[in-house]
C-alpha cells in the first residue's frame, strides 16, 4: 500500500495556515523500530522538502545532546506524502534513496532501545545552519521511555518543543515496555502537536512492510503467511509502489487449521488518506478471482471500510458491512484479504487472533505408531455445553484412505487388543461404535464425526448426555504393515460437559 500527503486533523487547509518559512514541518518522525534499528521520517506535506542541512538531535541515558552532522542529509529530499528511513545499523538497501545508513547522517546516540530516549529534528533558517539553541527550528520531537517515566536529560529539548507547539508537556513520555518493538505515530494532530496518546506501542511484529517484509500485489499469488496460535502483529501499508494502474494493493492469504479458528482481527494502529479510510476485502480461498480494478463487491465475502475511529476494536466481524455471506470468526479453511487504498496512503497494524478450538482431554497416549511411522490421534473442536450439542472429533495422523471407526464410553480403560491389532484400546466398561459414521480417511489421512450428544451410541441402545457427564472418545481404523492387514487405535480423548 504507499504514503500520503496529510489528513487525520492535520490537512491541506492545515497547511496553508503554516507560515511558508516553517513549511518544512510538515516532515515528522512518524516511526522508530527498536527492532530494526530503524527511524522512519515522514512528509505529510503537498510538497517535496530537501533536507540540506537538516540535523538530528538525540539523548539517551548515557548522551546529553548527540548531534548527527551538518551535511549528514545533503541531497536527500523527501517527496510529498513519502517516507525517507534511517538505517541504524547500516543495513539500507542499495540503490534505494529513500533509505539512507546512519553512518551517512553521522554518529548520533545509538543504539535506538526502549528506555529514556529523545529524538528531534531540526531544519536551517535559508542559506544558513541549524542553532540548536533556537527552537524555532525544531522541525518535530518525540521522547519515550519504559512505562512512561520523566527523565530529567528531556527537560531542555523537550521544553524547547512544548514551547513550539510540538510536544504536549516536557515530562510527558511515550511509556514503553520491554516487549515494545516500535512506536508509530497514528494521530497527526493539528499544529503537528503530539503527545504519548497519539502513538501506537507495537510489540513483536509477525510481518511488518515497514522493516522490509513486502505483501504481494498479485491477487493471484497473494503472499502466503502461517500464523501462530496467539495474537501476532501485521503492519501493511502503500509506500508508493503503484503496482496496479496507480496503486499499490496489497494481497494476503492464510490457512485456519482444523482445531483452531481466527476469533479475533484487532485494529491496533491506522492512517490512511483521502478522508482517513481505506477498503479491505475478504474471499475464501488462495487468491482474488480479478484484480483490484475489475473487482466488484459481489466478487468478495467480506468487505469493510477501515478507519481511525476502529483502532483498538476487533474489525472482524465488520467484514459483513458490505456482504452478507460473512460471518465471524473465522473457522478452518483458506481465506485472502485485500488491502485496497485509491488515495496516496494507508497503513494498517493489525493483531491476527487465533485461538485454539480443540476441547477435552487426551490421555492414554501417545498410541502405538501406525504405518505412517506415526502415532494416530484425537482431538474435538465445538462446545462441551450439552445444550449446544455441538461437538466435533478429529482422528489425524492416520494412514491414507484407512477405514475408520469412532468408539465412545463413560468409563476408561488400558487393554491391548488382540487378532492383528496393533494398538491399546483405551476405553472401559460399555463401548459404543458410531457405525453409521464410519468413513475413509482419505488422502489427508483425517477422519471427522459429528456427535449427536442426544444420541451416543451404547451396547443396550443410545444414551442422552447430561451436563456435569464425563465421556471418553476413540478411533479404531484399518491399518497394513508389510502387506498384512491389521488395525490400531488413536490415544483416547476425555470430554466433560455442563
Amino acid at each position: 500500500m504507499q504514503p500520503r500527503p496529510t489528513l487525520h486533523v492535520l490537512s491541506f487547509i492545515g497547511l496553508s495556515a503554516i507560515a511558508s518559512a516553517q513549511a518544512e514541518r510538515a516532515v515528522q518522525i512518524r516511526s522508530v523500530d527498536f527492532d530494526t534499528q530503524i527511524i522512519e521520517l515522514f512528509n505529510y506535506g503537498g510538497t517535496d522538502v530537501a533536507l540540506d542541512g537538516w540535523q538530528f538531535c538525540s539523548f539517551d541515558e548515557n548522551d546529553a545532546f548527540v548531534y548527527s552532522d551538518i551535511g549528514g542529509l545533503n541531497g536527500v529530499t523527501i517527496q510529498a506524502g513519502t517516507p525517507v528511513f534511517v538505517h541504524f545499523n547500516d543495513d539500507a538497501p542499495g540503490g534505494d534513496p529513500d533509505r539512507i545508513n546512519r553512518s551517512d547522517v553521522g554518529p548520533f546516540a545509538t543504539p535506538l532501545d526502549v528506555s529514556a530516549w529523545g529524538l528531534s529534528i531540526f531544519d536551517p533558517p535559508p542559506g544558513g545552519f541549524v542553532s540548536f539553541n533556537d527552537s524555532t527550528q525544531i522541525a518535530d520531537y518525540v521522547q519515550w521511555n519504559v512505562g512512561g517515566a520523566p527523565n530529567s536529560t528531556a527537560s531542555f529539548r523537550a521544553g524547547q518543543a512544548v514551547g513550539q507547539g510540538l510536544w504536549t508537556g516536557a515530562n510527558d513520555f511515550v511509556s514503553t515496555a520491554a516487549s515494545t518493538t516500535r512506536i508509530d505515530l497514528t494521530i497527526v494532530a493539528d499544529n503537528r502537536l503530539h503527545g504519548p496518546g497519539d502513538y501506537t506501542l507495537i510489540g513483536e511484529t509477525f510481518f511488518d512492510e515497514a522493516r522490509g517484509d513486502e505483501a504481494s500485489g498479485d491477487h493471484l499469488n497473494p503472499t502466503v503467511l502461517s500464523f501462530p496460535l496467539g495474537s501476532s502483529t501485521v503492519v501493511v501499508n502503500q509506500q508508493g509502489d503503484f503496482e496496479i494502474g496507480g496503486r499499490d494493493i496489497d494481497y494476503i492469504t492464510f490457512d485456519v487449521p482444523a482445531g483452531q479458528q481466527l476469533s479475533a482481527l484487532n485494529m491496533e494502529g491506522f492512517i490512511a488518506d483521502p478522508f482517513n479510510q481505506a477498503f479491505f476485502g475478504l474471499v475464501f480461498g488462495s487468491s482474488f478471482p480479478n484484480d483490484a480494478n475489475n473487482t466488484d463487491i459481489l466478487d468478495l465475502d467480506g468487505g469493510l471500510l477501515a478507519s481511525e475511529t476502529q483502532i483498538g476494536t476487533d474489525i472482524l466481524p465488520g467484514f459483513n458491512q458490505f456482504v452478507g455471506s460473512f460471518t465471524a470468526p473465522l473457522g478452518p479453511g483458506t481465506y485472502t484479504i485485500w488491502f485496497n487504498q485509491t488515495g496516496p496512503f494507508s497503513e494498517a497494524i493489525l493483531g491476527f487472533v487465533f485461538e485454539s478450538t480443540t476441547v477435552g482431554t487426551a490421555y492414554c497416549g501417545p498410541a502405538v505408531p501406525n504405518s505412517t511411522g506415526q502415532p494416530g490421534r484425537i482431538d474435538a473442536s465445538g462446545s462441551t455445553a450439552v445444550a449446544d450439542n455441538d461437538l466435533t472429533l478429529r482422528g489425524f495422523d492416520l494412514p491414507q484412505n484407512s477405514l475408520c471407526l469412532a468408539i465412545v464410553s463413560q468409563t476408561q480403560g488400558f487393554a491391548q487388543m488382540p487378532g492383528g491389532s496393533l494398538g491399546n484400546i483405551c476405553l472401559g466398561g460399555a463401548v459404543g461404535r458410531y457405525v453409521t459414521q464410519a468413513a475413509s480417511s482419505g488422502a489427508a489421512g483425517e477422519v471427522f464425526v459429528s456427535v449427536d450428544l442426544t444420541t451416543i451410541p451404547q451396547p443396550t441402545g443410545n444414551a442422552v448426555v447430561q451436563p456435569g457427564e464425563t465421556w471418553n472418545f476413540q478411533y479404531w481404523h484399518r491399518d497394513a504393515v508389510m502387506g498384512t492387514a491389521v488395525s490400531n487405535f488413536t490415544d483416547g480423548l476425555s470430554v466433560t460437559f455442563n
